[in-house]
């Protein structure tokens, strides 16, 4: 079992949130799809390899959040196609001021939360409190007066999601997404028409 299995299996075991409530508690990001698509061209050619938007504390629980969110299952998962490289590039430059720190103060608050919840374990990630956690901040998205720390979750939660959907490997292999839509036909045979 690799490290990154060992560390969300128990999180795995624990899971409460299913997909079809995963999207349903998904609000409107305000990203162009533009955006996405250039974030993802940042990410595929390599600018992005380290982390900028988030340190790696940062990176490390957005890396369990998104495993948690959306694992890999007959289909790829978050992790599998590259989220938290895309988020860490989009809050590197795309999100303004005021929700780049939200973001960063809900993680530290998720943070601070599981290890307290877990005193005596150095990687509290790999046990079931993330999973408990996810699931309480989960519950609370659509709240007509979320908390700084619930409205932060819910961005967290959107930026999974957008960008797993609008990774390459899921538009391709999981929503089968025509890139070229319509046939094409290699041995067509043309005539000539007679100039009007």
């Amino acid at each position: 079992m690799s490290p990154r299995d060992r560390a969300t299996a128990p999180a795995l075991a624990a899971r409460t949130v299913s997909r079809r409530a995963l999207l349903q508690g998904v609000v409107t990001l305000g990203l162009a799809p533009a955006a996405a698509q250039a974030a993802w061209r940042l990410v595929l050619a390599g600018a992005q390899s380290g982390a900028r938007g988030l340190d790696g504390s940062q990176t490390a629980l957005v890396a369990a959040i998104a495993e948690f969110l959306l694992p890999r299952t007959d289909t790829p998962g978050a992790l599998d196609v590259g989220v938290v490289r895309w988020i860490d590039t989009i809050v590197d430059g795309y999100l303004d001021d005021p929700r780049r720190e939200e973001l960063v103060g809900t993680l530290a608050e998720i943070e601070r939360r599981g290890r307290a919840a877990q005193a005596a374990a150095t990687d509290w990630l790999g046990t079931p409190t993330l999973g408990s956690l996810v699931a309480e901040l989960d519950a609370s998205c659509g709240r007509e007066r979320p908390s700084p720390v619930e409205r932060g979750y819910g961005l967290l939660k959107e930026l999974v999601v957008v960008g797993y959907f609008t990774s390459e490997p899921v538009q391709r292999d999981v929503l089968a997404v025509a890139v070229v839509p319509g046939r094409w036909d290699a041995d067509v045979p043309l005539r000539r028409e007679a100039p009007p």
